[in-house]
Formats: C-alpha cells, structure tokens, sequence
C-alpha cells in the first residue's frame, strides 16, 4: 500500500511540473520579460520561507541548524531553479541584453531630459531677471 501511495505521490509531482514547465514555456515567449520570470520568483520566495520555517530542538548545536536550513533551502529551491533554466533557455540571450541596453538607455535619457529641463528654466529666470534690472 505504501508503494502505491509513494507512486501517486510521485505521478502528482511529475504532471505538477510538467504543468509548470509548460506555463513557464508560454509566459517566457510574451513580450515582456516580466511575466516569464512571475513563476521562477515564486518559487524562489517559496524557497525562502521554507527556510524561515524550519525548526529544531533547542538544544540543536548552531550549526547543525544552519545545515538544516541551508538543506532546506536547496532541496526547496529546486524547482525555482528548474523554471530559470526553462526561462533562460526561452527567453535568449541576447533579449535579455536588448532589454537592459533599453532600460539604461531610458534612464539615461529621462536623466537628460530633466536636466536640459533645468538649464532651460534657470536660463529663462536669469532672462527674466536680467529684463526686469534694465527696464526691458
């Protein structure tokens, strides 16, 4: 009985990342890069408070505590592991650089921008207070 239960367990597991495999697959080919990366994250946060979570005996030596944890963290982590790869492997490389040279370059652009903003009203105050000293 426990071999068929054990073997349920595992089919459940297997069609579950399957699933989540085949989502990762459709949201990694949108157009933005955010939606293919909702699911590694997720996962990754899962990780995270898996860890949190472990507890020990209070009498539990600190390092063994932190191997449990690390331990935790690890086997949990797999599957945020297993959807960045399906990501990566998507989502090619140089589309993730196309989008962080876009990115900088927006940023360096509003940057301009509100800077020859500045310099434009610091000249016209300057015009402003020049015409009213002379008259003008």
């Amino acid at each position: 009985m426990a071999i068929i239960t054990m073997l349920v367990g595992l089919g459940v597991l297997l069609v579950f990342t399957v699933l989540g495999c085949v989502l990762e697959v459709f949201l990694a080919r949108r157009e933005s890069i955010w939606p293919g990366l909702a699911l590694p994250i997720l996962a990754g946060l899962y990780a995270v408070v898996m860890a949190l979570s472990y507890t020990a005996a209070p009498d539990t030596p600190w390092n063994q505590v932190l191997g449990g944890v690390l331990a935790v963290f690890l086997v949990s982590g797999i599957p945020a592991f297993l959807l960045l790869m399906v990501f990566f492997a998507i989502t090619p490389a140089v589309f993730v650089l196309v989008w962080l040279i876009r990115t900088i370059k927006r940023l360096i652009t509003e940057a301009k921008d509100k800077t020859v903003t500045a310099i434009e009203e610091k000249i016209e105050q300057k015009k402003e207070e020049h015409y009213v000293r002379t008259g003008i």
